[in-house]
């Protein structure tokens, strides 16, 4: 093997051991964003999160606007009065 073919030789290793690094540094990467600990696992506790508050929002207006509702129908049909 002569010393042009060494270098080739030589150069194509250090190429590939580059890529495999490269390759390495992509999957911890990857690992990193989506593990539970990750922004992406982040992302959906805080996603879960706002629906649930959400949920608790809407529940709360659903029984405002059924009280409002009751005292309505109270007062159209009179059933008020009958408590008096």
């Amino acid at each position: 093997m002569s010393n042009k073919d060494k270098f080739n030789l030589h150069l194509r290793v250090t190429e590939l051991e580059l890529q495999i690094e490269r390759i390495k540094n992509g999957m911890s990467e990857i690992d990193n964003i989506i593990s539970p600990t990750g922004w992406i696992g982040k992302a959906f506790e805080q996603l879960d999160n706002d629906i649930e508050e959400l949920r608790e929002e809407m529940n709360q207006k659903f029984d405002e606007t059924n009280k409002k509702l009751d005292i309505i129908i109270k007062h159209l049909t009179g059933l008020n009065d009958n408590e008096n």
